[in-house]
């Protein structure tokens, strides 16, 4: 026989590494994932926070859209669509800081903050 054969057992002899010391390899590592635990309940102030994250975003991306030469027009355009994208699929209305009105506010004071050309 080559000295770079492998003698494979017969697959009565293999042992089945899964059902080898399974339940003791599971009470000897913990897998948090495994288990289920509570949702933590959300806070009165997640919603603002979120709101505020949400209106960061916004911010981000109108300078952004000042940095690569996008009118005002059409960068309130591309963030009010962002914005209808961002939500169509959840069955759920916009937050409350994310109106139209709202979006061209925050184009608005972006482009305003920004220095002239």
């Amino acid at each position: 026989m080559p000295r770079h054969a492998r003698i494979i057992p017969p697959r009565s002899a293999r042992t089945d590494v899964g059902a080898l010391g399974a339940p003791c390899y599971r009470r000897a590592v913990s897998f948090p994932w495994l288990t289920s635990s509570a949702r933590p309940r959300r806070r009165a102030s997640d919603a603002e926070r979120r709101a505020a994250m949400y209106r960061d975003e916004l911010i981000q991306r109108a300078g952004l859209y000042y940095r690569l030469g996008y009118p005002p027009s059409r960068a309130i355009a591309r963030l009010k669509a962002n914005v209808e994208w961002d939500f169509e699929l959840t069955g759920r209305a916009r937050p409350s800081g994310l109106t139209d009105k709202e979006i061209g506010e925050i184009v608005k004071s972006t482009y305003l903050r920004r220095p002239a050309r």
